[in-house]
């Protein structure tokens, strides 16, 4: 289940902005990380569930609108640069892309193509047999 968990912050100096994450409130500990940027805007990216990979998807820049479906309920989250949102497993997200944005999403596992759940049809199937 996603949460707004904050593990970003950032600092505004005369020099310059900062902005730094601590890790201590993950409930995992990363093992991998990818960077999205040159997205045209409106675009929609991820359209993917995951078996047992988890995230946190940082907004390093402009907006992303990341919608989390569960199988049960569709949530909307707009984060703006700095902002984070805990992204579960078994969650299917779909994240559109404004104001030139960019994400850091940070993985509890490895990549492993075996993984991604790609269909939607797929995913409702997945998430009503772990209900059961």
């Amino acid at each position: 289940m996603s949460s707004e968990i904050n593990c970003g912050k950032w600092i505004s100096q005369e020099r310059g902005n900062l902005f730094f994450m601590d890790f201590s409130d993950l409930p995992f500990v990363p093992q991998r990380a990818f960077y999205v940027s040159s997205v045209p805007p409106g675009e929609v990216r991820g359209e993917h569930a995951h078996h047992e990979c988890e995230q946190m998807l940082v907004c390093v820049r402009g907006k992303i609108i990341v919608t989390l479906d569960t199988g049960q309920e569709r949530t909307e989250h707009v984060l703006h640069a700095g902002e984070t949102l805990f992204h579960g497993k078994l969650e299917w997200a779909e994240l559109q892309y404004y104001d030139d944005a960019e994400m850091l999403s940070l993985c509890s596992t490895e990549y492993d193509a075996a993984d991604y759940i790609a269909k939607y049809e797929d995913f409702l199937k997945e998430v009503n047999c772990h209900e059961k």
